[in-house]
């Protein structure tokens, strides 16, 4: 006998988790909107920390009970019991796919395809994601990478022999700005392709009215992940890392870290330098081929006459 009452599993699909593939016992709604089983999602979060359904950033400290569907669920399961003899099979009713067709299909082998069918989907999503994302970085190293054959000849920058060797024989542009009006904190970001295993990134810095205030400096390798700069908040005073230099022959830092003007943290490197530009510098040791992501934040306080340039050198 046929209870109005009782639907399929696959038509009551507001009921099932879509990880386990199972009636809710413990359900949950998530950040994302959908609802998990407690145990599942929970486990699902620790490993992953996304939403599997639409990869937003899930926490387990908000998740909340879903008493509806949890009522739902306990009123649904009593009216799909039935009792086989002594043994008290459990089994879930479901519709007939053929009117004609006295037979049913096995509720666990629904399951396992509905599993099976959600796992396929997530590796599809994962596969094409990477795809995308490699075709994203390949499109920037082609488009940000700087030639590997640029040398100072070629350079259009206005750069000064100086006696302490503030730059390495082959110059490398990133950035340049000429009598620029004043603009707050700005961020900054190439890709550079490195051809030395020495390599050193310089800042010239001119503002005769003002100054020119740099913050999180950043040298990343793409690949390993690992952070080239040493102290680029310029939280350490004096400097680490950094050196400077100009056609003066000047060479202390102290006096350019600025507590008044950093973008973030305490302290930030503040240059007014006048007529000819001061150099900023920290020499890194690259590997030849290895990409790395160059970020910072720039910021101009006054007005023309100005410049500033930054430059890799090797």
């Amino acid at each position: 006998m046929e209870n109005t009452s009782d639907t399929t599993v696959q038509s009551n699909h507001d009921l099932i988790c879509p990880i386990t593939l199972e009636i809710y016992r413990d359900p949950v709604l998530a950040e994302d909107g959908h609802i998990y089983e407690r145990t599942a999602i929970s486990q699902w979060i620790k490993q992953q920390g996304t939403s599997p359904l639409t990869r937003e950033p899930l926490n387990i400290n908000n998740l909340r009970s879903d008493e509806n569907i949890k009522q739902l669920c306990q009123s649904y399961r009593s009216d799909s019991i039935t009792y086989n003899g002594q043994i008290n099979l459990v089994s879930i009713t479901t519709n007939q796919l053929d009117a004609h067709a006295e037979r049913q299909i096995p509720c666990k082998q629904k399951s396992n395809t509905k599993r099976t069918l959600l796992i396929i989907i997530i590796i599809i999503s994962i596969i094409s994601s990477l795809i995308i994302a490699t075709f994203v970085i390949l499109f920037h190293i082609r488009s940000n990478s700087v030639s590997e054959t640029s040398t100072i000849n070629e350079n259009p920058l206005t750069l000064y022999k100086l006696p302490n060797n503030c730059t390495l024989s082959t110059i490398v542009p990133l950035f340049s700005w000429n009598d620029m009006k004043q603009f707050n904190y700005t961020y900054y970001s190439k890709l550079y392709k490195a051809t030395s295993t020495q390599t050193i990134l310089t800042f010239a810095f001119r503002n005769d009215p003002s100054y020119w205030c740099l913050d999180n400096v950043s040298v990343m390798d793409i690949s390993s992940q690992t952070e080239l700069i040493i102290n680029g908040g310029f939280e350490n005073n004096p400097s680490d890392g950094f050196f400077r230099c100009n056609s003066y022959g000047n060479s202390s830092l102290n006096l350019f870290l600025a507590s008044p003007y950093p973008y973030k943290g305490k302290r930030s490197f503040c240059d007014g330098s006048v007529g000819l530009p001061d150099y900023l510098n920290q020499r890194l040791h690259t590997k030849i081929g290895h990409v790395y992501h160059i970020s910072f934040w720039l910021q101009n306080m006054g007005d023309v006459l100005n410049s500033a340039q930054v430059v890799m050198s090797h």
